[in-house]
């Protein structure tokens, strides 16, 4: 199985993989998660963050993830993955994929701003510090269609995600 988190940059996605991570593996269950930031960092230095790039670097950790999940691993891939034919493409490529949305609010993403990602995005042009393709912000991030769930975390404890995904996705796979 493919668990294929998904949403915007400070959602709560790679805190949910860590979890489930964790819940996981004291359920018995064979797991590992494959993140976004630390492929692009240690795997595929050579991608950029234009869309295109984010979308290479999304099907490269799909590939990683159908190996394990061939071998019995529950591959969580944790990555903002702003693409929908991408995450189209994927789905229907690989067997046994699960899509889940983190959605959290533009206000509290502004609030949380783990990275200050979203501060950056909103400096001025031409500032040397400015991003200027921060999705959902001021880059493309296509909200998925049709996700198998969706996890709002504006309003669920992380105890809580893992508890949906794990009853809705996991135990129902």
């Amino acid at each position: 199985m493919i668990v294929m988190l998904c949403g915007l940059s400070g959602a709560g996605k790679t805190t949910i993989a860590n979890a489930l991570l964790v819940h996981l593996k004291q359920q018995g269950y064979p797991a590992d998660i494959i993140d976004g930031d630390e492929s692009r960092k240690y795997l595929f230095p050579e991608l950029g963050y234009t869309l295109p790039d984010r979308c290479k670097n999304m099907e490269r950790m799909a590939w990683l993830a159908h190996k394990l999940s061939n071998n019995g691993i529950i591959a969580i891939i944790s990555a903002m993955n702003p693409d929908q034919n991408t995450r189209n493409t994927i789905k229907k490529k690989y067997l046994n994929v699960k899509e889940v949305f983190v959605y959290c609010s533009v206000e509290s993403l502004f609030s949380r701003d783990t990275k200050g990602l979203y501060k950056k995005s909103q400096l001025p042009d031409g500032h040397k510090d400015k991003i200027s393709n921060l999705s959902g912000i001021n880059g493309d991030f296509h909200i998925p269609q049709s996700p198998d769930l969706v996890i709002n975390t504006d309003t669920l404890s992380v105890e809580d995600a893992v508890k949906k995904i794990t009853q809705e996705i996991i135990l129902n796979a």
